[in-house]
């Protein structure tokens, strides 16, 4: 019984869990990879172009400043991986915002609204902006000024939504004009 108690230890060591987590962080962690695998054939199917997918890109002049508009499909593994990638959106300029149709495994949807720090105290804000995305697609959904996230309750009218993101955008720049 010491010599299994010790193997039980060791492979929850190497999981980085506690000894009677170690089942389900196993569990957790074989999901992820089948996940990771799913994910991986679905890029390939695709021409492993990386699984973005830009629906529409323009940028609009403004008195303030050009304000570029991203409208994209992204395939991702999970949430985390759509925020990442509008981390780095938000980051890589000033004047940006990008709705975001993340595609997780399984062909579920979820939404995102990105826009960076320089926009939202002209009054351009993720949580306002996501609102009238969603009620496209039948979603609800809220968050920050920085970030926002959604429900996608009719998938087949996504292409209409990231078209009218730049729309709406477009309101919302005029108003704060």
């Amino acid at each position: 019984f010491q010599e299994a108690e010790g193997r039980l230890k060791e492979v929850a060591t190497i999981l980085k869990a506690r000894p009677e987590g170690a089942s389900r962080r196993l569990t957790q962690l074989l999901k992820e990879k089948s996940d990771l695998e799913a994910l991986l054939v679905e890029l390939r199917k695709g021409g492993g172009g990386g699984g973005e997918e830009v629906v529409a890109q323009e940028t609009l002049e403004n008195p303030m400043g050009p304000v570029e508009y991203r409208g994209m499909k992204l395939k991702v593994r999970g949430a985390d991986d759509a925020r990442d990638w509008g981390d780095g959106y938000r980051e890589g300029g000033s004047g940006r915002v990008a709705v975001v149709a993340a595609e997780l495994p399984g062909e579920k949807f979820t939404l995102f609204v990105f826009v960076s720090d320089d926009l939202i105290g002209r009054g351009i804000k993720a949580d306002i902006l996501i609102r009238e995305v969603a009620d496209i697609v039948g979603g609800r959904g809220g968050g920050r000024p920085h970030m926002a996230q959604a429900g996608v309750g009719d998938p087949s009218r996504l292409h209409e939504a990231l078209q009218t993101g730049t729309e709406i955008l477009k309101r919302l720049l005029h108003a704060e004009s």
